[in-house]
């Protein structure tokens, strides 16, 4: 990674939050969606039950089966979701039989505002960002938005799970973001992949 591998591992000494809980006596299960957020980076540290099922769109299963497990215990379970990120949309266009894929902002990076602005931002970062590159930043963002909307159904499907299991009134739920996403608002730092292919010779607006 980027970052470096220190960077990104949980710690020595430090308490997790999954520790504190199992400590004051509760379950405490992780189903991991990121692939940074691994038993080699420590993410592990204070769950009894951790999967790690890097890369995105996969079944709901195995978390509502531990919500059923554990059901009459008390409980901390934290999903990380990673849907709304790039790349954007589902690996090889495969996406679940349950995805709400509507493409619903495609068409934005061909209006003449935003192709105005995209035009200056690329002559004054020096790079290129033609028709062709206009297009594939549209389809980004509607693929962006298709991730989102899945995400979104499927936080829905799983706060309807715990209100069927009749532990909504007893339950705290938190909603949190680790990032957003610039789509091309603004530029992101050159880090990563976009600073790989700028390095190899792809000085293009996509990867800035």
């Amino acid at each position: 990674s980027w970052l470096g591998e220190e960077a990104i591992q949980v710690p020595e000494g430090r308490a997790t939050l999954a520790e504190a809980f199992r400590e004051g006596g509760y379950a405490t299960g992780a189903f991991i969606y990121n692939d940074l957020l691994s038993p080699d980076n420590r993410f592990d540290r204070g769950f009894d039950h951790f999967e790690h099922r890097d890369p995105p769109y996969t079944s709901d299963a195995p978390i509502l089966a531990w919500l059923e497990s554990k059901k009459d215990a008390r409980s901390f379970t934290f999903v990380h979701l990673n849907e709304a990120h790039d790349p954007y949309g589902a690996t090889d266009g495969k996406w679940p039989a349950d995805a709400p894929v509507r493409h619903m902002n495609e068409g934005a990076g061909r209006d003449e505002d935003r192709a105005a602005y995209y035009d200056r931002l690329a002559a004054a970062e020096g790079v290129r960002h033609d028709r062709e590159l206009r297009d594939h930043t549209a389809a980004e963002i509607g693929a962006y938005d298709d991730d989102v909307a899945w995400t979104d159904a499927r936080i829905g499907r799983l706060l309807d799970a715990w209100r069927a299991a009749g532990l909504w009134d007893r339950t705290a739920v938190v909603v949190a973001s680790d990032h957003g996403e610039g789509l091309w608002t603004r530029l992101d730092f050159l880090q990563g992949a976009r600073l790989r292919a700028v390095q190899a010779g792809d000085p293009t607006l996509v990867n800035s």
